[in-house]
């Protein structure tokens, strides 16, 4: 009984000092300015190779699944959950839609494949959304065709 409480008690400490690194290294994230962020990409597209890019002749590519998400961020109901329980009543699986847009630019022998960010859209609901807009534009640096930004605001403002 007396070595049960021991590992017990040694559970809970390792549990305590990993909270404490975690919240320390999350409370510690450098902070990022957006206008900043937003200034450099607004240089970036003045500077930039502008691509119309017609959305029907891109491919569109998905993955969806569930996932199990906390129900609790309590570190607490956590732990408890952990080593009384089976894990999964802190949990609910949430379903999770990821896509992705892919244009493909060829210059004579060579091909360009630009892949956008992935946007938290379900691929049907995503290739509506592009049939409607028609088109975009895709900046591509002048010196580096590997630095480029896809233009996928009109998503984001759709959901404002």
């Amino acid at each position: 009984m007396l070595l049960f409480l021991c590992a017990l008690v040694f559970i809970l400490v390792m549990l305590t000092i990993a909270y404490l690194i975690a919240s320390k290294v999350n409370g510690t994230k450098a902070f990022v300015n957006p206008n900043k962020l937003r200034k450099e990409l607004e240089e970036f597209k003045l500077n930039a190779n502008q691509v119309k890019v017609p959305l029907r002749e891109c491919k569109v590519v998905s993955n969806s699944h569930s996932e199990p998400i906390l129900k609790s961020g309590s570190w607490r109901v956590q732990a408890l959950d952990s080593l009384y329980g089976d894990g999964s009543s802190n949990t609910k699986q949430v379903n999770v839609n990821q896509s992705q847009i892919i244009f493909r630019i060829t210059e004579g022998l060579v091909h360009y494949d630009y892949v956008s960010p992935v946007v938290l859209i379900d691929q049907i609901t995503l290739l509506f959304k592009l049939d409607f807009q028609n088109e975009t534009i895709l900046y591509i640096d002048k010196t580096d065709k590997s630095k480029y930004y896809f233009d996928l605001e009109f998503l984001i403002q759709e959901h404002s």
